[in-house]
């Protein structure tokens, strides 16, 4: 049926953005992966997640973001790049909204 179909669009969308995390993931991007309309696929994610697509994409970077700072294997300015965030604080700042605490609070605890 219709609603199947969606159900498993969805569920695509969404695996695609968690494994994806260092990949452009805008609407447009996404748009054209998956042949869907950007507001399609909000309503998508939206519907699923109860969180817009902008909302589950920082998700998924935030918490891709906490298992590299754990391994701490690359510098928080490096990680933010990776992540397509245009500068430190623009992390930092998503970071913040989405955990409620510093990313240097991930960071292996240095004996």
């Amino acid at each position: 049926s219709e609603n199947e179909k969606e159900c498993l669009v969805t569920q695509r969308i969404l695996e695609y953005i968690r494994l994806n995390p260092e990949k452009d993931l805008s609407g447009d991007t996404l748009s054209k992966t998956f042949s869907y309309h950007k507001n399609h696929i909000n309503k998508l994610v939206k519907r699923e997640t109860g969180r817009s697509l902008s909302e589950y994409i920082r998700y998924s970077k935030i918490e891709y973001a906490k298992t590299i700072l754990s391994e701490d294997v690359c510098s928080m300015t490096e990680l933010s790049a990776r992540l397509g965030y245009y500068d430190y604080s623009h992390f930092y700042k998503a970071f913040l909204l989405e955990t409620g605490s510093h990313p240097a609070e991930y960071l292996p605890i240095k004996r």
